[in-house]
């Protein structure tokens, strides 16, 4: 699998949910950012978890790569429209997705592994404890 593929598979979801802004302008961009970060990214990372021969830093780059494609692709199709061309929040929407995607892969990695634990004690209903 290349970043080509990845994108590919990616790249109608990832635009479906940045054409939001079509409807909601800059207050789209906490949705897109969310629904990139708890969705695409986990599947993208699902996908590129079970390609042989390349390195966890491999693996995450791909992802990265694949991601950033699919979100140029969006922002070319959406600055053809003359209501949001060149809108001056698009490369910072951009920016901050980029920039969030390498911490967010390497935080679901570490829940993957157990390095990160929400609750270190299993919790019981206080009526059911003997």
């Amino acid at each position: 699998m290349d970043a080509e593929t990845l994108f590919q598979k990616y790249s109608q979801r990832v635009s479906k949910i940045i054409q939001r802004v079509k409807k909601d302008g800059e207050r789209a961009t906490p949705y897109i950012i969310s629904k990139i970060t708890t969705e695409i990214i986990p599947a993208m990372m699902q996908d590129v978890g079970s390609v042989k021969g390349l390195s966890g830093a491999d693996k995450k780059q791909l992802v990265i790569d694949a991601l950033e494609m699919a979100i140029d692709e969006t922002f070319r199709n959406l600055n053809r429209l003359p209501k949001l061309a060149r809108a001056s929040w698009d490369e910072d929407l951009k920016l901050t997705l980029l920039t969030l995607t390498s911490p967010t892969i390497d935080q679901l990695i570490n829940v993957e592994q157990g390095q990160l634990k929400f609750n270190s004690k299993p919790f019981r209903f206080p009526c059911c404890q003997a």
